[in-house]
């Protein structure tokens, strides 16, 4: 039956139900668009290039490249009410309105790549130095010449057909946000049902101590963990707290294991600690310090703490190539101090947070022992600035020099800054301030012996060229507000190559892992960056060009990707006839030119791990991901992730919905990016989260997790649940290893598991819910959901309500809520009551199952505003926000049962057992 077409521009008419006009077929699998971006992407001498006149026509392709998994909007008609699916809103008319790809999917409709630009005829195409590309509009060939005229709407529907050259297709163009494009959600990963076994835990033990474990590196089989470490002596019932401790704050206990749960016979160091309460914030308190741990067994073997007046945090830490030395760095205020070293201070003075004066940055090394080597500072702060310079990360050279990255503030703005310092004393052998780089927040040097390294940060809208308000341009262009880039650079802090994420957000968000190298020792990279696809989906064809070697005869550049991938192409590289281009060069190929299809595609999360061709810079694949921390790879080929949150997406796949933040564990396939399997363990209270930070492999093959717990009982899987004393709980440092070198076992509620969800069969009388097993009846109360229940007769893979909602429980907003309790929230930075971390209640919203058990119900006598807390209450008889009378309730706590002091004249938080959980966003 023929599909109307409606103008030049060769859209296709989309019918109200879609589906009553083409046939039922399944949206791709994670395989069929693996496939489909292999067909996409130039193979080894087939690149699509121009050697002939060209000859521009419209035909049918033959085998063209099929769905591609995205989505696109479609053009309504304000007449007849018909859809026409479209590339982007240019294609419609007057009498049309534009729907994003959403606004279709929501509409019930759907628009792929075979519904737009006359599929399966070419449409236009891009060259670069005589690399082929697809193009429908100018836009798509913005670094490149169209090489076909354009049709009089500016839409670009004939391509060039010689013989031996590419022709393209609406399925082979980028899938694009800035289109209102969306990716499809794959659904056939994270579908194993057998999972890696926690084997041990190792917890801080003492309520008169915190540790937040940042960083992490293995010293052979040894963990060594840096954080930020401090006191909370100074808490009203320290007293209490410290019997039986003789005179020491904090310890570090276990294993806590599957054979001794509780770590009865385990072992514990100790660590006394030095405690003040400095005016202002509570991080002041903080000291950088180190937590080491054997993890073949899981014993702990020291703690070691630095630290000076004011705060002092550590956020990066690597080991040199033979274990006996480890680099760190960090920020500080007021001083700091290593044992047997200068006092370092930092520029602008200032003793604490309160002074309201920048920070500056610190870098120091260690034997293997910890003993310091040298300590600097770098990056300072301007005089008189109040904003902070950070050393984000650092890793060692061949020679045991240091790369350091981060950023540097003036009074006026921070930039992005990059240094080499000299392995013996620190001195600085080079120093790189880029003007329109943000920052600078991982480095990983290269495992290949050129001692370039890697690093990934974030710039602002630059051209990649020098003006007068950019003089040290980093060398990329960023159109976006905001761009993450990913840069091969050389030792002495050029750049290489580089490759962009438009969109991506500005935040550091600092702590989503290392540069991983690939250990196989093939020549790949991984990186994971959170916040990667803010905007939507992000194409990761972007950046500085490819070099080449350029045909003396055609002009015709074959790019370094098809040259070579096992080295750095050179000019020795190019064969006899042609000439070698170099990144730099006018004749040096577009990076969209690649046209790989690798996205970052925001349907889970905006979170996202990539991989790189190491000296290309090639995108291979890319996999979204949400509360991502950390990524590791291993010899075997595989790759692992790590992360935090509550009911986190992996594509079709969740974790548990808890009330509290859980840690999760996924495992993928290193060669496609294909998710395999994702398993979350974290508190079987349902009070108190569970947080990681870092992650690294044991020589053995291990996975070792590094993080913080609040929770005094911690749920790994059906017969390992740790559990400790209720009056130790505090935030406790955690380390934990998952024996990935070992066998994975198979949840009890699943008979049958063929790692595909939909043929998985689970035991009758049970449920398997987001990756744990239930019997019928049991509620969700471990999870803090006490209103659902397991119901298999109803569903065997959902939760299913229970008996008290709408008795005396409403569920809103995704959570259970007693009947007359009241919304609140926790101010976290003080900034609506000036109350830092206290929790403000609704003055007149409150759950009244009677009335919903979905919605807020407001109580007689208020009218709701709509506003945000504490706003959100209007008094009937009055024009003006509700205000506490004297007589009415409070409703301004502390968070988790904290209490209120004044400080210098300051409100401050005397922490409850449960408020340093806020510190997760920190």
């Amino acid at each position: 039956k023929s599909v109307p077409q409606n103008r030049a521009c060769k859209e296709r008419a989309l019918p109200r139900r879609l589906k009553a006009r083409c046939p039922t077929r399944r949206r791709p699998t994670m395989l069929r668009l693996l496939l489909a971006l292999a067909l996409a992407a130039p193979a080894a001498g087939q690149a699509p290039k121009s050697t002939a006149t060209k000859d521009c026509q419209s035909t049918v392709v033959t085998s063209p490249a099929g769905d591609n998994g995205c989505n696109y909007g479609a053009c309504k008609s304000l007449t007849g009410g018909t859809l026409t699916c479209a590339y982007d809103s240019s294609f419609c008319g007057s009498t049309e309105d534009w729907l994003t790809a959403q606004d279709v999917i929501d509409a019930g409709e759907e628009c792929t790549c075979e519904h737009i630009l006359n599929y399966p005829n070419n449409i236009g195409t891009c060259s670069s130095s005589g690399v082929y590309s697809p193009m429908a509009l100018a836009s798509d060939c913005s670094g490149g010449t169209a090489v076909c005229e354009a049709e009089p709407g500016g839409h670009y529907m004939m391509g060039d057909i010689q013989s031996g050259v590419k022709q393209f297709t609406s399925c082979d163009l980028k899938c694009d946000a800035s289109k209102d494009h969306r990716y499809d959600v794959p659904t056939d990963t994270y579908q194993d049902c057998e999972f890696y076994q926690a084997q041990w835990a190792t917890l801080g033990q003492a309520p008169t101590g915190r540790m937040y474990p940042r960083r992490m590196v293995m010293m052979d089989d040894m963990a060594v963990v840096g954080g930020y470490v401090k006191s909370t002596s100074m808490e009203s019932d320290y007293e209490e707290n410290m019997k039986d401790r003789n005179g020491y704050d904090f310890e570090i206990r276990g294993p806590f294991s599957r054979s001794d749960p509780d770590a009865s016979e385990g072992t514990s160091v100790h660590e006394d600690l030095k405690a003040y309460s400095p005016p202002g914030r509570s991080w002041d308190e903080y000291e950088m310090g180190f937590v080491k741990v054997d993890t073949t067994t899981g014993v702990p073997q020291d703690i070691i703490h630095f630290g000076g007046h004011g705060e002092d945090g550590l956020w990066g830490i690597h080991a040199n190539s033979d274990n006996t030395k480890i680099v760190a760095s960090g920020y500080f205020i007021g001083n700091l101090t290593l044992d047997g070293l200068p006092t370092i201070y930092t520029v602008n003075g200032g003793m604490n947070n309160a002074a309201g004066l920048g920070m500056d940055g610190w870098v120091a090394t260690f034997d293997a022992n910890l003993v310091p080597g040298w300590l600097t500072r770098w990056p300072e702060s301007g005089v008189g600035s109040t904003d902070s310079s950070r050393c984000m990360d650092v890793d060692f050279d061949s020679s045991d020099h240091i790369y350091g990255v981060g950023y540097q503030c003036s009074t006026d703005s921070c930039v992005g800054v990059m240094s080499k310092m000299a392995a013996a004393d620190g001195s600085q052998v080079w120093e790189k301030v880029f003007t329109d780089a943000q920052h600078f927040e991982r480095v990983s040097t290269s495992n290949d012996d050129s001692d370039d390294f890697f690093v990934r940060g974030k710039l602002f809208t630059t051209t990649g060229e020098p003006t007068a308000e950019n003089p040290t341009p980093f060398g990329v262009a960023c159109a976006a507000d905001d761009c993450g880039v990913i840069a091969r650079m050389s030792s002495d802090g050029a750049v290489i190559w580089a490759r962009t994420i438009e969109g991506a957000d500005w935040s550091m968000r600092y702590f989503s892992g290392e540069i991983e190298l690939d250990a196989t020792g093939a020549p790949y990279i991984y990186v994971a960056m959170k916040d990667a696809a803010q905007t939507g989906v992000v194409s990761l064809d972007s950046g500085t060009p490819y070099a080449g070697c350029k045909d003396d005869t055609t002009g015709v550049v074959m790019p370094a990707y098809e040259v070579s991938t096992a080295k750095m192409v050179t000019a020795s590289d190019c064969p006899s006839g042609s000439t070698f281009v170099d990144t730099d060069s006018a004749d040096a190929v577009w990076a969209a030119s690649a046209n790989t299809g690798v996205h970052c595609a925001r349907h889970s999360d905006d979170g996202c791990v990539m991989k790189y061709h190491a000296y290309t810079g090639l995108p291979i694949w890319a996999s979204t991901f949400g509360g991502l921390d950390a990524i590791v790879t291993m010899a075997d080929g595989s790759l692992h992730a790590i992360g935090d949150g509550r009911g986190v997406q992996f594509d079709s796949v969740y974790t548990p919905d808890t009330t509290t933040s859980w840690t999760w564990h996924a495992e993928l396939d290193a060669t496609t990016g294909k998710g395999k399997s994702v398993k979350a363990f974290g508190s079987a209270t349902g009070s108190g989260s569970t947080v990681c930070y870092d992650a690294a492999s044991t020589p053995g093959g291990d996975l070792i997790i590094a993080g913080y717990s609040a929770a005094t009982s911690i749920y790994f899987d059906e017969s390992f649940t740790l559990t400790y004393p209720e009056e130790n709980q505090e935030t406790q440092f955690m380390l934990m290893k998952v024996e990935t070198s070992g066998t994975k076992a198979t949840p009890s509620c699943i008979s049958t598991c063929t790692n595909d969800r939909s043929t998985t069969v689970i035991e009758a009388g049970f449920c398997y819910i987001d990756g744990l097993c239930y019997a019928d009846g049991v509620t969700g109360e471990s999870l803090g959901r006490s209103c659902k229940v397991c119901d298999p007769s109803k569903s065997q893979t959902s939760w299913s309500d229970g008996p008290t909602l709408g008795v005396t429980e409403c569920f809103i907003d995704g959570n259970c809520v007693q009947a007359a309790e009241f919304d609140y929230f926790t101010d976290r930075g003080g900034r609506a009551t000036g109350c830092v971390y206290c929790d403000v209640y609704s003055e007149c919203r409150a759950c009244d199952p009677a009335q919903s058990i979905t919605e807020w119900t407001v109580n007689d006598g208020y009218t709701a505003t709509g506003e945000a807390m504490p706003n959100d209450c209007l008094a009937d008889d009055t024009t003006t926000d509700t205000t506490d009378s004297g007589d009415s309730p409070d409703r301004t706590t502390a968070a988790s049962g904290g209490t209120l002091s004044e400080s210098d004249g300051a409100q401050a938080l005397v922490a409850g057992a449960l408020a340093p959980l806020a510190a997760l966003l920190l």
